[in-house]
């Protein structure tokens, strides 16, 4: 039987049937593995580094979609002095 909580930990329990009327052949054989244990400080420590890379995560999006932004403006404003040059000449010339 396997247990686990919520700190992490996983029990591993060995069940004995002690009817010898049952067959053994007839049950599913289970094959244990090897006991993996982490500490509880290694396991805080590694959920402060999930903790701390998502919020970089975070704040680089953040500053990239500000840096878009702040380019895309430009664009529009550049685009927008084109268009009023364009529109200047224009009517210069029909003069």
């Amino acid at each position: 039987m396997f247990s686990a909580s919520q700190d992490g930990s996983l029990c591993v329990f060995s069940l004995a049937d002690r009817d010898p009327k049952k067959k053994i052949a007839d049950l599913p054989q289970l094959h244990t593995s090897t006991e993996y244990l982490t500490p509880k400080m290694e396991l805080d420590e590694l959920l402060g580094q999930i903790v701390n890379l998502t919020t970089a995560i975070k704040q680089e999006n953040t500053n990239a979609q500000y840096l878009a932004d702040t380019l895309k403006a430009k664009h529009d404003r550049k685009i927008t002095e084109l268009n009023n040059t364009k529109k200047e000449k224009e009517s210069n010339a029909k003069l």
